[in-house]
């Protein structure tokens, strides 16, 4: 197989700015991080979110050591031209159910830190480096590939 079934969900609706996320409930907002999206498949191997293999010369350390599901993951550090340090796990394609069902059972250290407000999401990812805004997700939708209305992001302004 030269190319992955399915495209990872992402952020199909872009906020202009922090005050349009307000009244928004019921949503986990994380970090957005300048990186790489990937999958890897069942297999072990590794695919760019566009359904090509990624060359293994470019992947972080262990990537692959989570065998017998899809993994949908960020590349942290991937677009800065190294190679990418660590990778976080932003959702499991294969499990049913909503969101947060989905991302039950894993560690901390390998999802992104989440926040129940977008404001206090803003914050918290103005104090880490390497990111470029947030990202909110309705936690009850399920996985859907590509484009999702239950995705939302929300970067910084050039000025900030």
């Amino acid at each position: 197989m030269n190319t992955i079934p399915f495209r990872p969900m992402r952020p199909g609706v872009t906020l202009s700015g922090i005050d349009q996320a307000a009244d928004i409930v019921g949503w986990l907002w994380q970090p957005k991080y300048d990186d790489e999206r990937a999958v890897i498949t069942p297999d072990g191997r590794v695919w760019t979110r566009f359904g090509k293999p990624f060359s293994p010369r470019k992947l972080p350390p262990n990537l692959t050591k989570h065998p017998g599901e899809t993994l949908d993951v960020l590349l942290i550090g991937f677009r800065t031209g190294e190679k990418p340090r660590r990778w976080l796990i932003v959702d499991r394609p294969d499990r049913p159910g909503p969101y947060w069902q989905r991302m039950l059972n894993l560690p901390a250290a390998m999802v992104p830190p989440g926040r129940s407000t977008a404001k206090e999401a803003w914050e918290l990812a103005r104090s880490i480096p390497g990111t470029e805004g947030i990202v909110g997700r309705r936690v009850l939708a399920p996985y859907c590939q590509g484009d999702s209305s239950d995705m939302v992001k929300i970067k910084w302004r050039k000025n900030i």
